[in-house]
């Protein structure tokens, strides 16, 4: 399925998540270290965030919580609370899973409105909206993959402004996916999926550096979607 090409989605919605978060976690712990060294809520933040690229999921939660305590409003420690919620969630039972999604949906809601996609300087309110497409896209409900792909057409169009026309191309190749799967649009469908290839296939042009291996994976993907969605295609996307 083309489901299977959206580059940040890995092998579950939670570790995708974390994934995600996680890649903004550099520039994050950078500007909190940058702040008030004696501030509890900041070395709260920078204690979850190295549990959690550590991988410890209970202890990163115990460090945000105890964050929130100190700023109830800090829109990083919410958004990675919740990406280590929907972390945590995979190896609970369906009714705590459940739970645990509920509350991350809340949380990345918060931050969204607090922060939205579109204001100036992005950061947190794109992660958090990248993080919250992912969950609705999950969803598989059309209601929810409508919103999902909003929220990545949201992401695109504002990062296609910051960035002279390079938009992030993980959230191209979703856009894709859940414009495919609301099979309305197969022309815009393959556009996305096209130039997600492009983007990842120049991601790495600037230096020397050989393409990583999730780099090399995730255009894999890519690619088996596309060919996915030209064996699924109809008269509209093969018409000359």
């Amino acid at each position: 399925a083309l489901r299977e090409a959206a580059s940040a989605r890995g092998q579950q919605q939670a570790s995708a998540a974390m994934r995600n978060v996680i890649a903004t976690l550099a520039t994050l712990a950078a500007s909190a270290m940058a702040g008030a060294g004696g501030d509890f809520g900041d070395e709260a933040l920078r204690r979850g965030n190295q549990l959690y690229v550590a991988g410890d999921l209970l202890g990163a939660r115990t460090a945000y919580e105890r964050c929130l305590e100190f700023d109830s409003g800090s829109a990083f420690c919410l958004s990675n609370l919740a990406s280590v919620l929907l972390d945590l969630s995979a190896h609970s039972d369906e009714g705590d899973a459940a739970e645990a999604r509920r509350l991350a949906e809340r949380l990345y809601r918060r931050v969204i409105g607090e922060h939205p996609v579109d204001a100036p300087g992005g950061g947190v309110g794109a992660d958090a909206a990248f993080n919250l497409a992912l969950l609705m896209q999950d969803e598989r409900t059309p209601v929810a993959t409508a919103e999902a792909c909003a929220l990545y057409d949201a992401i695109v169009r504002t990062d296609t402004a910051r960035t002279d026309g390079n938009p992030r191309w993980d959230a191209l190749a979703n856009l894709a996916s859940c414009t495919h799967d609301l099979r309305a649009q197969p022309l815009r469908a393959f556009e996305l999926l096209a130039a997600a290839i492009m983007q990842g296939e120049g991601a790495n042009d600037a230096g020397d550096a050989p393409v990583s291996e999730s780099v090399a994976e995730a255009l894999a993907k890519l690619y088996r979607g596309m060919g996915t969605l030209l064996a699924e295609a109809g008269s509209e996307l093969c018409s000359p």
